[in-house]
């Protein structure tokens, strides 16, 4: 294809720009292609890791270089700010430089949806991933695992404007797990549901609403027995959104859900909350959190709740702006409902990274990070584990 042929010009293009010279051809020349009203935008990234657990393992730990190649394109009809449709192909190469029979191709695609027409609005996004990497974590039967999986999300919300203030509005999503031939201990599974909303306006930069929704699972057992299993919940939340103050912005919302599954029912509150406060025009720190009834796709499955919460930071250096520092801290523990295979089960993850990026152009970017990954659990069957990685990257597009 001729764009493939142009993009391996990138580096020409590289040298003569950082060189600064003044005849050097412009990115735009090879990032971005107008075709009509559409707008198509190659892309790639590359990025270096050295990962000291790749099996997620307590105990003959193996450590490896991890090479993650991802070059990609996104076509683009309508502007950012208005009405726009988008859609993304990315594959991601993994190459291993010991372990390469865990090499491992990778693709995903992403569309996105935005329409407002007078009193009607119209969000929807789509993602498709065929992935395959390696397990940890919960996975009890496949943990340090190479295993296939279709991953499907879609989610659209049509929007009312009844008066200036007031807004309804319904949505409706739909997710599905697919599990490869290496995930046969493990439930695909489908979950679907709708939410009714409205939102009133009470104050110029704030906004109050509340959601009901229903929904179901329905987990398909891979192995020989072919079992079938079915969830079924229904829930709501009230909630506030909008800027609270000249720094602090966000929303968050709490709810209670009951949960069928099977002969187990449950009920339990339901929180989400995102706030940001901007301490200066160059620094954000942003804390979420979010907890809700879950169904485990292993076998047997079961209920649990999950508590996750986030805390990040992020810090522009230079007067330039081009230097960013971010941190990042996470906490998740998964409580299961008490039962025959688990009487007692909490699972827990524990993340903080650091990344630190530099954006020599607005279409090229290098970072450098660290990252730490912790899991435990009480659950006998799951193997506790500590993870170190380092990574080296550089993007390239718009």
């Amino acid at each position: 294809m001729n764009i493939l042929r142009r993009a391996t010009s990138l580096g020409a293009l590289l040298s003569l720009s950082v060189c600064g010279n003044s005849h050097a051809m412009e990115a735009s020349d090879l990032l971005v292609y107008d075709i009509g009203p559409l707008t198509l935008r190659p892309l790639l990234e590359l990025n270096e890791t050295f990962n000291n657990n790749i099996l997620f393992r307590d105990k003959d730990i193996v450590g490896d270089f991890v090479t993650t190649v991802t070059p990609g394109l996104k076509l683009q009809l309508g502007q950012l700010g208005g009405n726009l449709i988008t859609i993304s192909y990315l594959h991601d190469e993994l190459l291993y430089a010991e372990a390469d029979y865990l090499n491992a191709g990778q693709d995903r695609v992403l569309s996105g949806l935005r329409y407002q027409g007078g009193r009607f609005s119209v969000d929807g996004r789509d993602q498709v991933d065929f992935l395959s990497t390696i397990l940890g974590g919960g996975y009890s039967s496949l943990s340090g695992v190479l295993v296939d999986r279709l991953v499907l999300s879609d989610r659209y919300t049509v929007g009312y404007q009844v008066t200036e203030k007031t807004k309804t509005y319904l949505a409706g999503n739909f997710s599905m797990t697919d599990w490869g031939k290496n995930g046969q201990s493990l439930f695909d599974s489908t979950t679907y549901g709708g939410t009714a909303g409205f939102s009133l306006k009470a104050l110029s930069q704030t906004s109050f609403f509340g959601e009901l929704y229903y929904g179901q699972t329905s987990l398909e057992a891979n192995n020989a027995r072919k079992e079938t299993l079915e969830a079924e919940f229904i829930g709501g939340f009230l909630g506030v959104r909008g800027e609270f103050t000249d720094k602090i912005t966000g929303s968050a919302k709490i709810g209670y859900e009951t949960r069928t599954f099977g002969i187990e029912d449950t009920g339990a509150p339901v929180v989400e909350m995102d706030v940001s406060y901007y301490l200066t025009e160059r620094s954000v720190a942003t804390l979420s959190y979010q907890r809700s009834q879950e169904v485990s796709m292993e076998l047997p499955p079961a209920v649990y709740t999950m508590d996750s919460a986030n805390f990040n930071y992020s810090q522009k250096i230079g007067s330039a702006e081009k230097l960013r520092a971010q941190f990042n801290l996470s906490y998740m523990i998964n409580s299961f409902e008490p039962n025959k295979p688990y009487p007692l089960r909490n699972d827990q993850y524990f993340r903080a990274g650091v990344i630190l990026s530099y954006s020599y152009k607005p279409w090229f970017t290098t970072s450098l990070g660290y990252d730490f990954n912790k899991f435990g659990s009480d659950y006998e069957s799951l193997i506790d584990y500590d993870q170190n990685r380092i990574s080296l990257g550089m993007k390239i597009g718009f």
